[in-house]
């Protein structure tokens, strides 16, 4: 009797126990729920401000507009500073001088995009398609670009001061007159790029390739090309010094021909 009183016990105690923990996890779950509704509601004035910017100027900072489809959005001097704009579509949008300090636009599409004058320091635009977009005079100071790919992306007298463009793929960009102090263009392709009068002092552009480049007047003043594909570029007039580390024979080349137009990979085989 002892024992059948005891298993009675146990047993009671068990279906308490299972009761409060069903509470508990159902009191989780509505939590989550609740928490996801709370989540998506939120998104949904996000993106309906950002529809509505055009109209209200309202600001944009720190909205989350992840995966989002803007394409052709009106954003013209937006405040979108610390905004979350991962693989966001914003294709053709408008945003000449645009904040996006801190923004995230990490895998977004910013094919035919006019970013004139955008403010783009710190912000990251790894893996971002540039195709065709329009970044003259943005600056993109400390912006992180590695794996970022395009053609004929229009950079004309942008502030790269300091960013990280490791392993992009920018074909036939208008860099003229850009600031690259200090950049990290390990591995970039640039082929049939201009970078006349480009300032890349201290610049990293180990094993970059620069097929066809123009580099006219370009200041590499203690720049690293080693490894650098220089096949066929252009180097009239480009400032070196004794820290520019140059690929074999390219140095000599330079120094010596200043003012030719085209520095043939052949001949620095020679």
């Amino acid at each position: 009797m002892e024992r059948d009183l005891t298993l009675i016990i146990v047993g009671g105690a068990i279906g308490v126990i299972g009761a409060a923990i069903g509470a508990v996890v159902g009191a989780i779950l509505d939590y989550c729920l609740a928490g996801r509704r709370e989540t998506d509601r939120i998104r949904r004035e996000h993106y309906e401000a950002a529809l509505d910017y055009h109209e209200t100027g309202k600001s944009l900072r720190a909205f989350d507009l992840a995966g989002r489809d803007l394409a052709g959005i009106e954003l013209v001097g937006a405040d979108l500073r610390i905004a979350n704009l991962r693989r966001t579509n914003m294709t053709e949008a408008r945003l000449k001088e645009a904040n996006l300090i801190g923004a995230n636009l990490e895998g977004a599409v910013l094919r035919g995009a006019n970013l004139e004058n955008a403010r783009l320091e710190l912000a990251n635009l790894k893996g971002t398609n540039l195709d065709q977009a329009n970044l003259r005079g943005a600056n993109l100071r400390k912006a992180v670009l590695d794996a970022s790919w395009g053609a004929l992306v229009r950079l004309e007298k942008a502030n790269l001061d300091h960013a990280q463009l490791k392993g992009a793929r920018l074909i036939q960009a208008d860099l003229r007159g850009a600031r690259l102090l200090k950049a990290d263009l390990n591995g970039v392709e640039l082929k049939r790029s201009d970078l006349e009068g480009c300032d890349l002092r201290v610049a990293n552009l180990k094993g970059a390739i620069l097929r066809e480049t123009n580099l006219a007047r370009a200041v590499l003043d203690a720049a690293n090309l080693e490894g650098a594909d220089l096949e066929g570029a252009h180097l009239a007039g480009a400032k070196l010094s004794d820290q520019t580390k140059m690929p074999e024979g390219w140095k000599d080349i330079v120094a010596s021909r200043p003012e030719d137009n085209e520095t043939p990979q052949r001949e620095a085989s020679q």
